[in-house]
């Protein structure tokens, strides 16, 4: 049963850490641009 608990556990570590890596970066551009958008303009402003 330990067996199966860590191997589930690196499985989700494993998955968590793929989907991370994929849609990360994804994430980050989609934070960032709102972010540099409103501070743009707020010093435009």
């Amino acid at each position: 049963m330990k067996k199966l608990a860590v191997a589930g556990a690196v499985v989700l570590v494993a998955l968590i850490a793929a989907a991370w890596v994929k849609g990360g970066s994804q994430q980050m551009h989609w934070i960032e641009q709102p972010v540099t958008q409103s501070a743009a303009q707020g010093g435009s402003k």
